[in-house]
């Protein structure tokens, strides 16, 4: 935030947006993994011995599938899923679509910079 801010107001050809873009596309591109693990965390089970429940890896007090806790925590990775990861997921392939035709045009700079962080 400071090195934006910071060539904002003496870079005056510094454009904010697209600065701002490619902040946030590195911190997510730094993050995406363990958000993407918490996400699907609750997926991944293992069976008991006796093959009649399994319980989560990462909790192995939960049952997976039994309801409660474990339904919650679906639930809440399923939401999380779509709220953080599905959306920069998209903004990537957006990104990786669209650069050869900003790359030909001389219009296409702020895109360019927007999307750095690829």
């Amino acid at each position: 935030a400071v090195i934006v801010l910071k060539k904002r107001f003496v870079d005056l050809g510094t454009r904010l947006v697209p600065e701002a873009i490619n902040a946030t596309g590195t911190v997510f591109s730094i993050l995406f993994i363990s958000i993407l693990v918490s996400c699907v965390s609750p997926l991944i089970c293992y069976r008991h011995p006796d093959k009649t429940d399994s319980s989560m890896r990462s909790h192995v007090s939960i049952l997976c599938w039994k309801g409660g806790e474990h339904t919650s925590l679906v639930t809440i990775g399923m939401v999380s899923f779509v709220l953080v990861p599905l959306p920069f997921m998209v903004l990537v392939a957006y990104g990786i679509f669209k650069y050869p035709k900003h790359v030909k045009s001389v219009a296409g700079k702020p895109f360019l910079l927007s999307f750095r962080f690829l």
